[in-house]
C-alpha cells in the first residue's frame, strides 16, 4: 500500500510522522506542494533547495519540476522534513506522509487543516516512526538486513501458492498495525483527526466516541481531533498497549 515508513530513506529512531489519508484522486502534486510550501514559508522553514527523490531542485522551481514530471506521486526532502505523496488505487485512497526529524516544529493539526483544503481528507494520525515501522514489518528479510532477531515472533503463511509461499511475521495482534480498507486505514494514533468521511466509511459511532471521557476531543471545520497522549505511541506494552487496544476497539470494533 505505502512504504512501511519514511524511515526507509533515513534514520527513524526519534522521528515523528503524520499520516494523512484522502479520498482517491482528490490530490494533485501541484496543489499539495503549494499548500506545503505555504505552510513552510509561514514558519520560515522553506529551504532554498530541496531533494525530489535524488534530484536537487531549487524551491522556486519545484512547481515547474512537478508540472513537467506530470505525476501525482512525489518524495520531497528538505530542512529536516520528508514529505511523501502516493496513491493506493486498490483501496481507493491517496495518502501523504509528513516526517519531521526535529520534532513537531509545525503543529500537526496545522498540516491537517492546510491539506484538507486541497484534497478530501478522511483521517490522519501521528506515529513514532521507528515503532510504526517495526509494528508493520512482515518480511523476515527486513529483520535479517538490520541484524534484528525475529525468532520469538509469531509467523504465518503469506497465503501464496507454491513456489511463492513463504513464512512471514504475523502482525495481526500488533496494537500498532495498519490494515488498509477501502477508503480508509484501520490504524490508531495518540493523536488522530477524523472527518465526516471517516464516519461514513466505517462502522464507528461518533456519538460513542464523544462519550469517551478518556479522550480529549476538539471539533473544528467538520474534523474531530482526538488526543489520548501528548506523545506518539512507542510501545506494545503497558499503558501504550491499553490505549491502542481501547482506541482500536472504539473506532473499528476490534
Amino acid at each position: 500500500m505505502f512504504p512501511l515508513s519514511l524511515g526507509n530513506f533515513h534514520d527513524v529512531a526519534m522521528m515523528q510522522e503524520l499520516i494523512l489519508v484522502f479520498e482517491a484522486s482528490t490530490l494533485s502534486a501541484l496543489r499539495t506542494w503549494k499548500a506545503i510550501a505555504s505552510v513552510l514559508n509561514q514558519h520560515h522553514l522553506l529551504p532554498t533547495e530541496l531533494k525530489i527523490y535524488d534530484e536537487t531542485v531549487l524551491a522556486k522551481r519545484v512547481t515547474g519540476f512537478l508540472e513537467k514530471r506530470g505525476k501525482d506521486n512525489f518524495l520531497i526532502e528538505g530542512c529536516g522534513f520528508t514529505i511523501h505523496q502516493s496513491t493506493a488505487a486498490r483501496y481507493a485512497q491517496s495518502f501523504v506522509r509528513i516526517a519531521d526529524s526535529l520534532g513537531e516544529r509545525i503543529a500537526w493539526s496545522e498540516w491537517c487543516i492546510a491539506l484538507d483544503k486541497v484534497g478530501h481528507l478522511v483521517m490522519a494520525w501521528v506515529v513514532h516512526s521507528d515503532y510504526d515501522f517495526w509494528q508493520n514489518a512482515e518480511d523476515p528479510l527486513i529483520y535479517e538486513s538490520r541484524g534484528r532477531s525475529y525468532s520469538n515472533l509469531p509467523m504465518r503463511s503469506n497465503g501464496l501458492p507454491p513456489p511463492l509461499e513463504q513464512q512471514v511475521i504475523d502482525i495481526s495482534k500488533n496494537p500498532g498495525r495498519r490494515i488498509p480498507r477501502r477508503g480508509y486505514v484501520e490504524a490508531v494514533g495518540s493523536r488522530m483527526w477524523l472527518t465526516d468521511r471517516f464516519w461514513a466509511l466505517t462502522s464507528a459511532s461518533k456519538s460513542q466516541m464523544l462519550k469517551a471521557d478518556w479522550i480529549a476531543i476538539r471539533e473544528f471545520d467538520g474534523v474531530s481531533e482526538l488526543c489520548v497522549s501528548s506523545e506518539p505511541f512507542h510501545s506494545d506494552h503497558g499503558e501504550d498497549r491499553v490505549l491502542q487496544d481501547r482506541l482500536r476497539h472504539l473506532l473499528f470494533g476490534r
